[in-house]
This record gives C-alpha cells, sequence and structure tokens, in this order.
C-alpha cells in the first residue's frame, strides 16, 4: 500500500491519534522541492508574482477559477437510491414499514435478493396504485419515490458544493520541466515556475494551518462519491462527548472532510504531480471583513504569506520585458533564476543558471 493511501485512511480517520501519525507520515514524504507555475499575461499577473518572489506571499484562488471544471466537485454517482441504502440500517427502517402491509412469506422474499431495493421500492408502488386508485402506473410511482429518497442525498451534495466555497487553493507540482505544465499554466513558456525549498518551509512554518493542509493529489477514475465516498466514509455524528478530535490543548478541530474533494482528481490529469495549499477562508475573515455568511458567497480569491522561493525559473518564451522585470526582483531579493531552453534533441529542457549577484540585464 503507499504511503499516501495510509496517510488518507489515518488522516480522515476521525481518531485524533491517528491524525497526529498521518501529519508525521507526510511530512517525511513531502518533496524536497514545490514548483508553482504562473502566468504574465498581464501586468496584474506580473505584480503578483513580484510579489510572490520579493515577499513570500503566496495566491490561492477559489475553485471556480480552475480550468478543470470537475476540480473540488462532488458527485453523486448513482440516480438510483438503492446504491446508499446497502446498509443494515436502511434495511431494518424498510422492513418495519413493510411488516404493516405484508406477510412474512412476502417479506422474506424481498430481503432475500441482493436487490431488496428495488423490489420494496415495487411492492411500495403497487400498494400506492391499489389504494389510491391513481391513472400512474407502478414503474411511475416506484420512480417518484426513488426521487424522494434521492433528495437527501442531493441536498448532502448540494451542502458540500456550497462548503468548498470557503476554499482556498495554491497549486504546485513535483517538477519544474514538465512541458505540459509549462504550457497550460505559464502561458506557452512565456511565464515563471517558482521553486520552493520544503525545508525552509518546514523551519518556518510552525503553524497547523500551513503544513497541515498542504496536500499530495490522489489521482483516480472517479470523482468521490459525495455520499458513499466522502459523507457516508468519513462523516459521523456528533454528540455532547465526541464532537470532533481533541487536539492536545484540549480544543476542537475543523474535520478534514471538506478539503476531501479538492485533493482528489481524475487520472487525465496525473502528468501534473500536484500538491495543494489548501486554506479555509475562516481563517482570513476578519482581514476581508466577510461576514460567516458572506464567505460562502465570497469568490474572490486571497493572498497570504508563505515563503520566498528558493529559485526562479524563467520561461523559453518569456518577453523581453517581463524577463527584465523578474530578474530585477530576484537580484533585489538575492534568489537565484535560471531561463529555460528548449533543446535541438527534441522537446527537452535544459537549463542555463545565471547567478544574481553577477547578471547584468540585457535584451535577447
Amino acid at each position: 500500500m503507499s504511503w499516501k493511501k495510509v496517510f488518507l485512511d489515518l488522516y480522515m480517520s476521525f481518531d485524533y491519534e491517528k491524525y497526529k501519525k498521518a501529519l508525521e507520515l507526510k511530512r517525511k514524504n513531502f518533496p524536497n522541492k514545490l514548483y508553482r507555475y504562473r502566468s504574465l499575461t498581464t501586468e496584474a499577473h506580473l505584480e503578483r508574482v513580484g510579489d510572490e518572489i520579493e515577499t513570500g506571499t503566496i495566491f490561492l484562488s477559489h475553485r471556480k477559477d480552475f480550468n478543470d471544471p470537475f476540480d473540488s466537485v462532488p458527485l453523486l454517482q448513482y440516480t438510483q437510491a438503492n446504491y446508499y441504502f446497502n446498509n443494515d440500517i436502511r434495511k431494518n427502517e424498510f422492513k418495519k414499514h413493510l411488516f404493516k402491509y405484508y406477510t412474512s412469506e412476502e417479506i422474506e422474499d424481498v430481503f432475500s435478493n441482493d436487490d431488496w431495493y428495488s423490489k420494496a421500492i415495487a411492492l411500495f408502488a403497487k400498494q400506492i396504485v391499489n389504494e389510491t386508485k391513481s391513472p400512474k402506473t407502478e414503474f411511475d410511482i416506484a420512480n417518484e419515490i426513488n426521487n424522494t429518497f434521492m433528495e437527501p442525498y442531493e441536498e448532502t451534495t448540494q451542502t458540500i458544493c456550497y462548503n468548498l466555497n470557503t476554499l482556498r487553493i495554491a497549486c504546485f507540482s513535483e517538477l519544474h520541466n514538465n512541458l505540459p505544465m509549462w504550457a497550460h499554466y505559464a502561458n506557452n513558456h512565456t511565464g515563471v515556475c517558482l521553486e520552493y525549498d520544503i525545508k525552509s518551509i518546514l523551519e518556518a512554518h510552525t503553524l497547523d494551518h500551513i503544513l497541515n493542509f498542504l496536500y499530495p493529489v490522489f489521482y483516480v477514475k472517479v470523482l468521490p462519491d459525495s455520499v458513499n465516498g466522502i459523507y457516508g466514509k468519513y462523516w459521523v455524528d456528533f454528540d455532547e462527548e465526541r464532537k470532533q478530535p481533541k487536539t492536545e490543548n484540549n480544543t476542537w478541530r475543523v474535520h478534514p472532510i471538506i478539503d476531501y474533494p479538492s485533493i482528489h482528481k481524475l487520472k487525465e490529469w496525473q502528468y501534473e504531480r500536484e500538491w495543494r495549499l489548501i486554506q479555509n477562508i475562516a481563517f482570513f475573515r476578519k482581514r476581508l471583513d466577510v461576514t460567516v455568511t458572506d464567505m460562502f458567497n465570497y469568490e474572490k480569491g486571497i493572498p497570504m504569506i508563505f515563503n520566498k522561493p528558493s529559485r526562479v525559473y524563467l520561461g523559453y518564451n518569456i518577453s523581453k520585458n517581463n524577463e527584465n522585470s523578474i530578474i530585477e526582483t530576484c537580484q533585489k531579493s538575492n534568489i537565484p533564476f535560471s531561463r529555460m531552453e528548449v533543446t535541438h534533441y527534441g522537446l527537452k529542457i535544459k537549463e542555463k543558471p545565471v547567478s544574481p549577484k553577477t547578471q547584468t540585464i540585457k535584451n535577447r
């Protein structure tokens, strides 16, 4: 089993000791470097990237601004409620209701079948048609019953989506020489790639809301189901004695269920080798002057202090003006930089290191 799978099981266990083990496991498996591809297509982008280099600020985006429409979106994989009723609690509820109207033999016939839900719904539909003399067919009534049972699951999905609006995400890659990443996220090699040294980040940040919420992305064939895959698997009922896992200082932490959809992407995206820093806008609400109610509808990205990059890679097609601006910012901050170049040996990339202390800005 991969460390990532072990981490996820521990992290989502709702047990504080396992949660701590998950964080320890993740720290042991942090890559040495993480890379952030940045576009420089507008003056605002150039100013923002310059600020990220000079001050160590990082910009976190709202999920609506991502290029994948399924990013951070929980889905209902099934339209039939029987897929979500596959548990003893639901089964017993149906049995209690059926006992009011049917014989033991009829009930046994229903629940001896693997597809007991469909047989039970068919019995309900038949009962309704007979008692109400409805002009609708039993098939139509059965569909209506199913739709009624699906409503709470649809509402659950909507609730998760609504809460996901409070998240802000910064995306990183394990690679700095990934051609598709340069094309997609650095605007066809005209942008830059910022390198972050994980060791220095670990030394600089002791705050849980930074390191605890830097996740590897899990690439899957099917996105997590919002009921079975998220809500049903990782959520528990709250009560007075066990609301959320306690931390060592006896305070309750926010359960990471809301992050779960945002750290899963379809396998088509696995070339990105992505990690994500996920922050909840609640951490920044006072600074942004946003009310608790309004933060669910607040759609702007937010800056936060993170860490200065350890190196900056200039894209092969970066414009002269943008190159000069980035180099000047790197020199001012004493941050080394390299220029990427495509070789004649296919689509390979080589680096041309330049010392910020001796580099003079030249027109290309």
